[in-house]
């Protein structure tokens, strides 16, 4: 807790003639929440809000997460929110506001589980609404100075390469007390989003392409499709590998993509990115990589195996891999790999 500032926090409030009580419990617990509440009926004033805000992170690639792993990035805050909702459910609540974030609308590299735990916080925020209780959620992106994504600069890169906008604190307290005092009483959204922002005449990020902001990229910009960031280069590769009547005319098509998909990725120059060298040449890690490949299988309509990829030679030998097994190619087009053995054979026929 000390390396988190939480004792100065403490003090901060008491300055300023906070009563404040702290309960050490699981939230996933329903009997350890129940005794911590409790006590804090016994002790204070009627309960008359809750700000759930849980978190517990460990990133890995969906297919390769052990259960243990799962269940601790969902556990304190779907459990958490849970049992908060069913333990305090004859309390009189002005608000119930939950901090997620923008994970749940537009994903994020390796954080799959925690992606989940968002969307099911929109869902729950909504249910509640339904049953007549107050809820919000905030989903936040990025906030600088202050919080998880300043003390991990891995993970602010590459939200930073999303395109993900920043809150400064003071932005992110003014929601919360907005919040508080029902100053969007008004509005019956129980999701409040933040971090994305579409300007004008401006590149379009990576997130635009997805068809659920297609309506909002046609009021910031009319006449423009909803096709963002590589979204554009992903399509134009897709049919001209339709097109490709050679089998080098579809490695070419497809060595192309992968410069430009891995240039995003890694968030280096186009022109550093050599199709002669492997992909690990790069620094490309595990999480990548598979983002990597699901670009390749939802793109490129290619199963490419993880191990196979992270092993291949070169970018130009990967691009003939995929060449040879992709459904957009013409396989009519493409002879048919020969393994070691077979091409020494023909070369003694020959």
């Amino acid at each position: 807790m000390r390396q988190h500032g939480v004792p100065e926090l403490l003090e901060e409030l008491r300055r300023q003639e906070v009563d404040v009580v702290v309960g050490n419990c699981d939230i996933a617990d329903r009997a350890q929440v129940q005794e911590v509440l409790s006590e804090c009926q016994r002790s204070m004033p009627s309960i008359k809000g809750v700000f759930h805000g849980a978190m517990a992170l460990r990133d890995s690639l969906f297919e390769t997460m052990s259960f243990p792993d799962w269940q601790l990035n969902i556990k304190p805050r779907v459990q958490g929110a849970l049992i908060l909702h069913h333990c305090l459910a004859d309390a009189d609540l002005d608000f119930f506001l939950i901090l997620g974030s923008l994970a749940g609308l537009i994903g994020t590299v390796g954080q799959s589980a925690y992606a989940a735990t968002n969307t099911f916080y929109d869902a729950f925020a909504s249910c509640r609404k339904n049953l007549g209780l107050p809820a919000c959620v905030i989903d936040i992106g990025k906030v600088e100075k202050v919080g998880y994504v300043a003390e991990n600069r891995d993970r602010e890169a590459e939200m930073n390469f999303q395109g993900f906008d920043s809150l400064i604190e003071d932005e992110l307290l003014a929601l919360l007390k907005a919040h508080i005092t029902r100053a969007f009483s008004d509005n019956d959204d129980q999701q409040t989003i933040t971090g994305l922002r579409l300007s004008p005449n401006q590149p379009l990020p990576p997130w635009a392409s997805d068809p659920i902001f297609r309506n909002v990229l046609a009021a910031v910009q009319p006449g423009v499709s909803a096709t963002a960031g590589e979204g554009g280069k992903a399509i134009a590769a897709r049919d001209r590998l339709k097109l490709a009547d050679t089998p080098e005319l579809a490695a070419e098509v497809i060595c192309e993509a992968l410069v430009q998909k891995i240039s995003r990725l890694l968030m280096i120059p186009v022109e550093d990115v050599d199709m002669k060298k492997p992909v690990v040449a790069y620094g490309l890690n595990s999480l990548v990589a598979g983002e990597l490949r699901n670009w390749i299988s939802a793109d490129l309509d290619a199963i490419v195996p993880l191990m196979e990829l992270m092993n291949s030679p070169s970018i130009e030998s990967l691009a003939g891999k995929i060449a040879s097994v992709s459904k957009l190619v013409d396989h009519a087009t493409v002879p048919e790999e020969k393994d070691e053995g077979e091409q020494q054979s023909l070369g003694r026929n020959e």
